[in-house]
C-alpha cells in the first residue's frame, strides 16, 4: 500500500471531519433555527487547518475544481459563523459549558435585554437579525450545494478510476498467465527435447 494519500482517501478524510450528517444536521436543522452547537466549533477549526495541508489536495483535476469551491463556500460560511454567533451572556451563568451558540444574540428577541446591548428599537433590531439570517440561509445553502457537488463528483470519479485499474489489473493478470503458460511450455519442449 502506498504511504502517500490517494484521491480515495483524501475522500475518506474529509467525510470523517465534515460528515453527511453532520453538514445536513447543520444546515437543515441547526442553522436554519439560527444556532449551532457549540462543539461544531472544534470540528469547523481542525477542518479548516487540514484543508491547507498540501496532502489535503486532489490529484483529478476535476475532483480538485470542486474541492476548492467547496473549501471557498466553506470559508466564507465559517466566517460568518465566528463573526456572527457565540453564547449569550445569560447562558454562562446556567452553564459551566453552554452548548449552543446563537446567531446575533445581541439583538434577538430572546436574547438583546441579558445582553446589555445599547442598539436601536426592537423593530430595527429584529430586522438587522432579519437581515443576518437572510444571510446565514443563503451562505449555508451554498456551502451545502458546493459540498454535495464535490462529493458526488469524487466519487463518481474515484469509482471510474477504481474500476478503470481493475480492468487494467485483470488484463494484466491475463497477459501475466499466458506468459507463464508459455514458459511453462518453452520448459517442456526444452526438457522433451533432451
Amino acid at each position: 500500500m502506498s504511504q502517500f494519500p490517494t484521491d480515495k482517501s483524501r475522500l475518506e478524510t474529509v467525510l470523517e471531519m465534515l460528515p453527511e450528517r453532520l453538514v445536513n444536521d447543520l444546515v437543515k436543522e441547526y442553522l436554519y433555527n439560527a444556532y449551532y452547537p457549540n462543539e461544531f466549533t472544534g470540528i469547523f477549526s481542525k477542518y479548516a487547518d487540514y484543508k491547507k495541508e498540501e496532502l489535503a489536495s486532489f490529484s483529478n483535476r476535476k475532483i480538485r475544481k470542486f474541492y476548492k469551491k467547496m473549501n471557498e463556500k466553506f470559508d466564507v460560511l465559517n466566517s460568518f459563523l465566528i463573526d456572527h454567533f457565540w453564547v449569550p451572556k445569560g447562558h454562562y451563568e446556567m452553564h459551566d459549558n453552554p452548548p449552543f451558540r446563537y446567531l446575533e444574540p445581541r439583538i434577538h428577541h430572546n436574547f438583546r435585554i441579558s445582553e446589555d446591548a445599547k442598539h436601536g428599537t426592537q423593530e430595527e433590531d429584529s430586522k438587522e437579525w432579519d437581515r443576518y439570517y437572510v444571510e446565514l440561509n443563503n451562505l449555508a445553502e451554498d456551502f451545502e450545494r458546493a459540498y454535495r457537488s464535490f462529493i458526488k463528483i469524487a466519487r463518481k470519479k474515484i469509482d471510474t478510476t477504481e474500476k478503470k485499474k481493475w480492468w487494467e489489473t485483470t488484463w494484466f493478470q491475463v497477459v501475466a498467465l499466458f506468459g507463464a503458460m508459455a514458459s511453462l511450455l518453452g520448459l517442456y519442449l526444452f526438457i522433451k527435447s533432451l
